[in-house]
């Protein structure tokens, strides 16, 4: 069974597209953006996406990110290791930076490896959060 998870994330750019692979007339772009919890900590994210969603992305700029959580197992010198990203299935350019950061994750299909866990969140609103 193949695992979805679905994302939907605000977050900042942090490097220019670069083209990591051409098919036909369509390229595959790659990015670095960071995004922010709710508790203030952040999270450092690849994204991938096609140019044919006809977007115009500049390090620096704030975008929304709805797409696929896909992760692959990387061996190299050092060893093996996984990396996760996102595959992107929309973004759109935001003009300024969101407040607050609404970042969703949905996972439609999947397997447990483990019981959830429920601990409070960091910040002083005191919510529950379940990790999975």
């Amino acid at each position: 069974m193949n695992s979805i998870c679905e994302v939907e994330l605000d977050a900042l750019v942090l490097s220019e597209p670069v083209v990591k692979m051409s098919y036909g007339i369509e390229q595959l772009k790659e990015i670095l953006v960071r995004y922010k919890r709710l508790s203030g900590k952040t999270d450092n994210f690849l994204v991938y996406f096609s140019d044919g969603l006809d977007v115009d992305i500049s390090k620096d700029t704030y975008i929304k990110i709805k797409g696929e959580l896909r992760s692959t197992i990387i061996k190299d010198d050092i060893g093996i290791f996984p990396k996760v990203y996102i595959m992107a299935k929309e973004i759109i350019v935001l003009e300024k930076e969101p407040s607050p950061y609404e970042n969703r994750v949905n996972i439609k299909d999947g397997i447990l490896t483990d019981s959830p866990r429920i601990r409070k969140s960091y910040d002083d609103k005191n919510i529950d959060i379940a990790e999975v």
